[in-house]
């Protein structure tokens, strides 16, 4: 009796491990991309919780106290993280947070279904001193100042995820 494999036998070995490498390969993509989406999502929930820290500590901008520190919402692919020193102007951008891949802004809404101008126009979240809470501000949709809660939906190839802002401070 022969104790070796036939032929036919590695053919079908061959292939079933084809298969399982092929099938892994193609959800390969879908893994980063989901991963990418994941990573974006906590880096715009470090972005806000920087500013809110920033707004409670007093921390200075531009070497001046009593800054106000925002988070705006420029477009679909960039956040900027500002400050603004009661003497300023115009805000100063301390940092910018970039969208990479596929990522981008879905949406901005707030309670009651109300949607914001974005990205016709850019949103700002502005964080108060000392647990004072937030403001939000679109330039042309009032609802979203009045609202409790602001939900960013980022999307990207692999779905959705959503940041909830809400005035009282919460990040979720």
């Amino acid at each position: 009796m022969n104790k070796g494999y036939t032929l036919v036998e590695l053919l079908v070995v061959m292939t079933i491990l084809s298969l399982i490498g092929l099938t892994s390969f193609i959800n390969l993509g879908n893994f980063r991309e989901d991963k990418l989406l994941d990573t974006s999502l906590t880096n715009l929930q470090s972005l806000i919780r920087k500013a809110q820290s920033d707004a409670s500590t007093g921390l200075r901008c531009s070497g001046v106290g009593g800054a106000t520190w925002s988070v705006e919402f420029k477009d679909r692919k960039s956040i900027n993280l500002n400050c603004k020193a009661a003497s300023q102007q115009n805000a100063t951008t301390v940092s910018v947070l970039s969208l990479g891949g596929d990522i981008q802004i879905q949406s901005i809404s707030g309670d009651s279904g109300c949607q914001s101008s974005f990205p016709a126009n850019s949103v700002t979240v502005n964080l108060l001193p000392v647990a004072a809470g937030m403001t939000f501000i679109d330039p042309t949709a009032s609802c979203i100042s009045t609202s409790k809660t602001l939900n960013i939906t980022l999307s990207g190839k692999t779905g959705t995820r959503t940041v909830n802002i809400n005035k009282g401070g919460s990040i979720n």
